[in-house]
């Protein structure tokens, strides 16, 4: 249910329609499907807590459509705390900045000769097979600090990468592996297109 604050006004109207990318084409029974598919728990609560006045539809089965508009608590010059739009998209950035899954490296070992797969430790990680990771904060194999991976496979707290070539350098400490594209915003990755053809 969205806020209350309405008594300066409502300002920053918006309405954009999320689209499916990756070729996929998921159809949505109704509003609080399509909801779920591109938004997780804690982004629709940001919705509802943030916006003034905010209502849903479904688009050509596919896609989902928003508008929205936001209250300030008080008038003139707003400071960002006093500002619902300015409060939304801070922590709308904070949980897109926040990955679903996190986990640290204890340790990584590369096989020779090719093809060069390396096992990663991270006890307690929850990836599979197909899933795309990010390494940072290696020391000594820093080949490993790249925007993304995908695991080949995975076997207890161990998963495997295989690099498209070439030795990297001898594991030495530290390192955390992330979800690369999950992250406490979008269940699902979407493309946005504004809209003036505003629902309310």
């Amino acid at each position: 249910m969205p806020n209350s604050d309405n008594t300066f006004g409502t300002f920053n109207k918006k309405t954009q329609i999320l689209s499916q990318v990756d070729g996929s084409s998921t159809n949505h029974a109704d509003v609080d499907a399509a909801k779920s598919f591109f938004y997780t728990a804690e982004a629709l609560t940001v919705f509802d807590e943030c916006c003034t006045e905010i209502q849903w539809s479904v688009v050509d089965s596919t896609k989902l459509k928003c508008t929205m508009t936001f209250g300030t608590k008080g008038d003139g010059d707003i400071a960002e705390a006093d500002d619902w739009a300015e409060t939304f998209n801070t922590r709308k950035t904070a949980l897109i900045a926040t990955p679903v899954k996190s986990f640290s490296i204890s340790n990584a070992v590369q096989n020779a000769p090719a093809p060069y797969e390396v096992t990663v430790t991270a006890a307690g990680h929850t990836f599979a097979s197909n899933d795309a990771v990010k390494i940072s904060g290696v020391v000594g194999m820093t080949e490993l600090n790249a925007d993304y991976w995908n695991v080949d496979s995975v076997d207890g707290n161990t998963f495997v990468i295989i690099p498209a070539s070439g030795s990297f350098s001898a594991y030495s400490s530290g390192g955390t592996v992330t979800s690369a594209y999950d992250n406490k915003w979008a269940n699902n990755p979407y493309t946005t297109e504004d809209s003036t053809d505003h629902l309310f």
